[in-house]
């Protein structure tokens, strides 16, 4: 009975885990301090001005790709790219549109 409890414990842990994360990355870009952070909710990912889908996930990396319309937001970029390497705990972002783009920005990050 306690070996039943205890695969339990250790197989609920495993599936929350791997459908709930968080990724927090600070990153400091012309000496100014920012922070991109993203949660995972299943197959989505979450952050403070909108939703992230995952374009591509592998053992070592997640690729999430978010979309703004032009029309909302003239003359900035339209669509956000962003890397997340798992095995280095770091991430990569940048905005893309015409006829603008922004500069890509890197930092470490804390998963939980």
């Amino acid at each position: 009975m306690r070996q039943i409890l205890i695969f339990l414990i250790i197989f609920t842990s495993f599936i929350f885990k791997a459908d709930a994360e968080t990724w927090s990355c600070p990153y400091t870009f012309k000496d100014k301090k920012g922070i991109v952070e993203v949660k995972r909710k299943g197959n989505i990912f979450t952050d403070r001005t909108g939703m992230y889908t995952i374009h591509q996930e592998t053992n070592d990396y997640i690729v999430l790709i978010e979309t703004y319309p032009h029309d909302n937001i003239p003359d900035s970029p339209s669509v956000f790219l962003l890397y997340l390497d798992k095995r280095k705990k770091g991430m990569s972002m940048v905005g893309l549109g015409y006829p603008t783009s922004t500069a890509i920005i890197r930092g470490i990050c804390s998963i939980f």
